[in-house]
Formats: structure tokens, C-alpha cells, sequence
């Protein structure tokens, strides 16, 4: 796989396939305030220098973050993504964990709210993909 990695630790793995010019947030655990915020901002750092316009973000072994982190990504970082970026689409893979899910549909929430981004959640990283290839 052609691809270039953005930050690759206990927590998540952040990487832009060059081939088929998605970038790829890949949770893996539970991250503290701190700890989340590096990865979200990360990630932000990833759509903008790749010039992505599609993300897929696997929370399946995500397990949540505080409020504060959460405000932040609202706040803070979608604003950032809406004006400073070039994306349009943003898949969700779920999974069980009820914190993560819950912190997933608020963040959507905000994002659906301001209408800059389509966004939409998948079991499966094949079902992401694809609606990603989808033209709107």
C-alpha cells in the first residue's frame, strides 16, 4: 500500500492512502483529554496536507473522550476542517461500545447542524469506502 502515515500509537493510527486518496483514522483505544486532542488535531493535519477529500474514521475501538474534549472537536477543529480544508465526506465505522457511539452522535450532530459536510456511519470499512466513491 502507497501511503504516508500521520501518527501511529497505542491510540490511533492516522494515514492518507495515496492511491485511493482517502485518509484513514483508525481508533484503537481509549485516549485522555490530551491524548485525544493530539490525535484530533492530527488528523487535521493529515486532511489538510493531503489535500483529502474523504476521511474514514474506525471507532470501533474507540471508548470514548471527556466533554471537553468533545467541545473541543466541535469548537475548535470542524471549523477548521469546513474553511481550511478541501473535505466533503466523512465515514464512520462503528461498533458496540456505547461511549464511543454516544460521542460519535454528538460530534455528527454539530456537523450535520452546520450542512459543510456529509457524513454517515458503517459496520464496515467496505460499506464506508464505498459510499465514499459515491459522486454526490
Amino acid at each position: 500500500m502507497n501511503h504516508t502515515t500521520y501518527m501511529d500509537d497505542k491510540f490511533i493510527h492516522i494515514y492518507h492512502d495515496n492511491d485511493k486518496h482517502f485518509t484513514y483514522a483508525i481508533w484503537k483505544a481509549w485516549a485522555n483529554e490530551e491524548q485525544y486532542k493530539l490525535a484530533i488535531d492530527m488528523e487535521l493535519k493529515a486532511v489538510q496536507e493531503s489535500g483529502s477529500e474523504y476521511i474514514i474514521v474506525d471507532i470501533r475501538g474507540f471508548k470514548g473522550t471527556t466533554p471537553a474534549a468533545q467541545k473541543y472537536t466541535t469548537e475548535v477543529v470542524m471549523p477548521k476542517l469546513y474553511h481550511k480544508t478541501k473535505l466533503k465526506k466523512i465515514a464512520y465505522i462503528v461498533g458496540e461500545s456505547i461511549f464511543a457511539n454516544f460521542t460519535l452522535t454528538s460530534i455528527r450532530k454539530e456537523i450535520d447542524k452546520e450542512a459543510y459536510l456529509q457524513t454517515n456511519a458503517f459496520t464496515s470499512l467496505e460499506e464506508a469506502e464505498a459510499w465514499l466513491l459515491k459522486t454526490t
